[in-house]
């Protein structure tokens, strides 16, 4: 691949921001990249998969039986 003088800078800082070489700065993108493309672009959950699941919890809300308390129910009324 050829860069120009810019592009180069621009991968030179972003290695030494994270204390990488140029090809390790620009292979550790390319990665990332395709590992965020499971989603594809413009889906909500594009680029979150290094926290999907990441928290702790039931993993389906229906398995807390209060979840559903009080659906449906007019609260407009006292």
């Amino acid at each position: 691949m050829r860069f120009t003088l810019s592009e180069k800078e621009r991968i030179r800082r972003l290695a030494a921001r994270d204390g990488l070489s140029a090809k390790e700065a620009v292979l550790r993108l390319v990665e990332r990249e395709l590992a965020v493309s499971k989603f594809p672009k413009g889906s909500f959950l594009y680029g979150l998969d290094d926290i999907i699941g990441s928290a702790e919890g039931p993993g389906d809300l229906s398995t807390n039986p209060d979840y559903m308390d009080g659906f449906g129910e007019d609260v407009s009324r006292p």
